[in-house]
């Protein structure tokens, strides 16, 4: 016979808006408690689904998910799963007020679904897994997503039209890889798309990448640039980037006359001496003058990613001076377009990931 004092506290907890189900137990133990409960069916809001080494049953989880009639947000992260399972959890799924959906499923299985939530805002998609040409997101129509991020070749089939404010984009197959860079700018300055915040991959030769960017997306306030992993070890490294040009460098960034946030990540050394105050302040100096108008105020340099040197440094400019700062400063995707400089660390920790 059950505890009544402990069903008590199990009904106390799964009562959360917010379930972070990463168990085969706790799944039983929460699909349990919303049938016996029709209050805790409708005060689930978020469900964090995370199975690293396991895979949840197909029949609870679906279950889970058509009793939180209210849910708004959902995250699927179960690498285990075949394709059998992703399409069977798809299948007739419902969610009529879901706002923001990531998923570790291959997007073949994803495109039906994203059709019938036309009301999703934001949308992680993570690696295509796809073996043709096109993954089917061209098909899909989100007319009110704000916020993308996903591989580049997934990327440019969805952004076409889409009125969004947010966007990363990665280079996570050749296939992302064979997307010239210049079919993404036309997808992403399309008068539907005023972008204000963009993350995105680049090549070590991208030499007017700034450029190209203010061209496509003039309204940014927040921009960061991830450098790939250089192809030729050495050489790679020892290239120049397209900042050893300061002069057009910061003629460059100026044309983003909204930018306020600015990351950059690279391998290659920004200083001779990694750490240095006295040589950084003079990089970002000359890449923005102090006695400029310009309107960004907080840059997040990491360099020699990859080496032992490797540097994380930020800095803010106020009242017209450039300091460095010990404070994480780099924008979070997530709130890039308002006049706050908090931020989350898991970007940093991102860049440093890469």
């Amino acid at each position: 016979m059950v505890n009544a004092s402990k069903l008590a506290f199990t009904e106390v907890r799964m009562s959360n808006s917010m379930h972070f189900v990463n168990s085969g137990d706790y799944l039983s133990t929460l699909v349990s408690a919303m049938r016996r409960n029709a209050d805790i069916r409708g005060r689930i809001k978020a469900l964090h689904v995370s199975f690293r080494f396991s895979e949840p049953s197909v029949k609870q989880l679906q279950s889970l998910l058509r009793m939180a009639s209210n849910l708004e947000d959902l995250s699927l992260r179960i690498p285990e799963y075949s394709r059998a399972r992703w399409g069977r959890l798809f299948q007739h799924l419902r969610l009529r007020r879901l706002e923001l959906f990531q998923a570790s499923a291959p997007h073949f299985f994803l495109a039906n679904f994203l059709n019938h939530h036309p009301t999703i805002k934001y949308l992680t998609l993570e690696s295509c897994q796809t073996t043709i040409d096109a993954c089917g997101m061209a098909t899909v129509s989100l007319p009110q997503l704000e916020e993308l991020s996903a591989p580049m070749a997934c990327a440019v089939e969805l952004i076409g039209g889409i009125h969004l404010n947010r966007v990363k984009v990665t280079s996570q197959s050749e296939r992302d890889e064979a997307v010239p860079i210049t079919t993404f700018f036309a997808a992403i300055s399309h008068p539907m798309t005023p972008l204000t915040s963009l993350s995105m991959d680049f090549n070590s030769f991208d030499y007017n990448l700034l450029w190209r960017i203010a061209r496509a997306a003039p309204l940014l306030s927040a921009l960061k640039l991830q450098e790939k992993p250089p192809r030729l070890s050495v050489r790679g490294v020892r290239w120049r980037r397209a900042w050893n040009n300061a002069r057009q460098w910061s003629k460059d960034l100026a044309s983003l006359s909204r930018l306020k946030h600015f990351d950059l990540a690279t391998y290659a050394p920004v200083v001779k001496q990694a750490g240095n105050e006295e040589k950084e302040l003079a990089v970002v100096c000359g890449w923005v003058p102090e006695s400029g108008a310009h309107m960004l105020n907080n840059i997040t340099l990491l360099y020699g990613k990859g080496s032992k040197s490797s540097t994380l440094s930020f800095f803010v400019r106020r009242e017209g001076r450039w300091l460095k700062t010990t404070t994480d400063n780099s924008f979070n995707i997530h709130n890039s377009d308002d006049d706050s400089s908090d931020s989350d660390s898991s970007d940093i920790a991102e860049m440093t990931d890469l």
